[in-house]
């Protein structure tokens, strides 16, 4: 379906590695933003019947 693309960050020997997962699980409902998966968190809501949401879009429905 999607692949993964996975970021790596060294900022030298004597700091830490950040590995980064970022996948693409979609697209917003309403703006039809690309939808990502980080780290285990997609960054919207998902709905009652399984749309996504981003939350900018979320925001403008309250």
């Amino acid at each position: 379906m999607f692949e993964p693309r996975i970021f790596l960050y060294v900022l030298d020997r004597y700091h830490w590695e950040t590995i980064r997962m970022q996948e693409l699980v979609g697209y917003c409902k309403t703006c039809k933003r690309k939808m990502y998966c980080n780290d285990g968190f997609i960054n919207g809501i998902v709905l009652e019947d399984k749309s996504l949401i981003c939350f900018d879009c979320a925001e403008e429905e309250q």
